[in-house]
């Protein structure tokens, strides 16, 4: 037996894609089962599925948003250091990402940097109006040193960055 030669961490921009489209579906899917206007679901809402639905959410919006901004993060510093691919700070402006301390900012590195250093986590999942116009985000809070900042990160526009981002980079080998 061999034994594993020492390599980079390995991240796997496929799985990447997924979990992004995962995450927005996660998002788009509970949006969808609060706005049944139709009622269609209210046979179904006493069942254990939909009485832990919200539980179950937060631990898969957890876990999901963690997962895309880790390896994100990762796979990035990986393609900085070997100057293969195309990095991330080539989407700076592409997309407006969210608000920094009532600023608006375009830096999806920054997004993902508030994401893993966030001492809260939580996020808008709706609009109280009859005809919503829905951008789910994440609100995140968290201190650098003694200053405390405050994000909102839009969650469709900084998915569809970090799924540009994993596909621009799926063919190189680090």
């Amino acid at each position: 037996m061999k034994l594993p030669k020492n390599s980079t961490h390995i991240i796997s921009t496929s799985e990447l894609q997924k979990n992004i489209f995962r995450l927005i579906n996660l998002f788009m899917g509970f949006t969808a089962i609060l706005d049944d206007n139709e009622t269609f679901l209210d046979s179904f809402k006493s069942s254990p599925l939909f009485q832990q639905y919200s539980n179950l959410f937060e631990e898969e919006f957890s876990k999901l948003i963690l997962d895309i901004a880790i390896n994100t993060r990762v796979l990035d510093d990986l393609i900085i250091n070997s100057k293969k691919g195309v990095n991330l700070s080539k989407f700076n402006g592409s997309e407006i990402i969210g608000i920094l301390d009532e600023e608006e900012f375009f830096s999806p590195r920054e997004a993902i940097n508030k994401i893993i250093h966030s001492t809260y986590i939580g996020h808008d999942i709706r609009n109280e109006s009859p005809k919503p116009y829905y951008m789910p985000s994440l609100h995140l809070l968290g201190k650098k040193g003694k200053k405390e900042w405050t994000t909102e990160v839009f969650l469709i526009p900084f998915c569809k960055v970090l799924y540009d981002f994993a596909l621009k980079n799926e063919k190189i080998s680090l």
